[in-house]
């Protein structure tokens, strides 16, 4: 009860810490807010019912309340409603837009003022040979690992990234020269024969995993200092475009150009699909990726759909067709609360869907994109939506309650092709085809 209360109350960070120290996950059937409800009574609170939905709420004044009985409504009102066009990227159905009353995150403060977006700033930039597609952090946030169509995967210290600028000063005043081991980039792996399509870190074991063009899936073990080699490997039949580890490190989701999704146990490499072919999408999947809690998963493809799948059974629980208008539909990300779908399309629109009613809910516009296909990321409190620009070369922000862009920021010269947001502060790493990778973060983060 404990946990889901901090999921309610917009602690997702704190709910997982809890929830890894205490073995004890989160039970989705409570109702939201028990325990409040629970506390509530013992301070003999006032109450009521809301007679349209039946939900027992405790009267204070919260916005919560109202945006909690309409999403009631709407759901008991829509019973196919899952699933529809998506509507003009001009917002024409209002009534599902998010609004001052909505509660993105559901600690009932949706009347508070709008946070500040942080002022960022380049603290390390690494180069390939070829262009930087991608990119992930560890779950702990201390090692990033970046893929490069040039076929090779680059493993950077996040505390040495932080210092190096400081350091090279200290050196280039003293006429000193940088010993190996102040290099941020510790290892760079080889062993891809084609370009480097998507990278995840094994959350418990120092594995981690590439995906490539070259129709494998290779398993690198990075605390083995000499060993640039992978430790083993699964062989797919189609050139693989996206992977995600499942939060237990026990499995493992794989899209490829083909359109069936693809399961992997990583202990014994046993493959698993879909039960009814018919779920699977008609087209290339571009992005596969876990909720946070690993009960459900979402791919997106050429097709132009999204959908999100039950985790256990591995069916389709949801699809919704045309999200962009018809255009590839190019990432897709949950929320922490698995309440929200984050999705981008070549259509160079980022939308905001509820994964309840299949409503669109918010979008994020003023990016244009012809040559890479177009990603979009949260930031760490999921408070903006972060993207690219290929008509600047630049890195857009949104607020992701009013859609509007909170700032651009500048150091890229070709067009931005990848993110990743560090999961323990406000860094986020971005990967372009000018072959950089580049550190963003706040200035006092990192300094010693």
């Amino acid at each position: 009860m404990i946990v889901r209360q901090l999921q309610d109350d917009g602690f997702p960070h704190a709910a997982a810490v809890v929830e890894h120290a205490t073995k004890v996950v989160a039970d989705l059937e409570l109702p939201r807010n028990q325990l409040l409800e629970v506390v509530s009574e013992h301070l003999r609170m006032d109450r009521v019912v809301d007679a349209s939905t039946g939900l027992t709420v405790v009267v204070d004044g919260s916005a919560k309340i109202a945006a909690e009985a309409r999403r009631a409504r709407r759901m008991d009102e829509s019973e196919d409603g899952f699933g529809k066009e998506a509507e003009d990227e001009d917002g024409d159905d209002d009534d599902d837009m998010l609004d001052d009353n909505d509660d993105l995150t559901g600690d009932g403060k949706a009347r508070r003022k709008r946070p500040t977006f942080p002022k960022y700033t380049t603290r390390f930039v690494a180069a390939h040979k070829g262009p930087c597609r991608t990119a992930a952090f560890h779950p702990d946030g201390q090692i990033i690992a970046t893929g490069s169509s040039d076929t090779t995967i680059k493993v950077i210290d996040v505390e040495k990234a932080y210092m190096f600028q400081q350091v090279k000063d200290e050196l280039r005043r003293s006429n000193g020269v940088l010993a190996q081991e102040m290099r941020p980039v510790v290892k760079t792996l080889y062993d891809h024969a084609g370009p480097v399509t998507d990278l995840v870190f094994h959350p418990t074991s120092p594995l981690l995993i590439s995906a490539s063009s070259d129709q494998t899936i290779k398993f690198f073990d990075y605390s083995k200092q000499h060993h640039k080699r992978a430790l083993k490997h699964i062989n797919v039949s189609q050139p693989v475009r996206s992977i995600d580890m499942h939060p237990s490190g026990d499995f493992l989701l794989a899209g490829t150009n083909d359109a069936v999704v693809r399961l992997y146990d990583t202990n014994s490499f046993r493959t698993f699909t879909a039960p009814n072919v018919n779920d699977n999408h008609i087209g290339s999947i571009n992005c596969i990726r876990f909720s946070s809690r690993g009960s459900r998963f979402a791919s997106c493809s050429k097709d132009g759909s999204f959908k999100i799948w039950d985790a256990v059974t591995f069916k389709c629980l949801h699809t919704v067709r045309q999200a962009h208008h018809g255009h590839s539909v190019s990432t897709v990300a949950f929320t922490s609360d698995q309440r929200y779908v984050l999705t981008s399309g070549k259509d160079s629109i980022v939308r905001l869907w509820d994964c309840n009613t299949g409503k669109q809910v918010q979008y994020y516009s003023g990016c244009k994109h012809h040559i890479v296909r177009p990603k979009a990321i949260f930031d760490l409190d999921e408070s903006f939506v972060i993207s690219g620009d290929e008509q600047t070369n630049s890195v857009i922000a949104w607020d992701i309650k009013t859609g509007q862009t909170v700032d651009r920021l500048k150091g890229h010269n070709k067009a931005i092709a990848g993110f990743a947001q560090s999961p323990r502060d406000k860094t986020f790493v971005s990967c372009s085809e000018d072959y950089r990778m580049r550190l963003w973060s706040c200035e006092s983060i990192g300094v010693k």
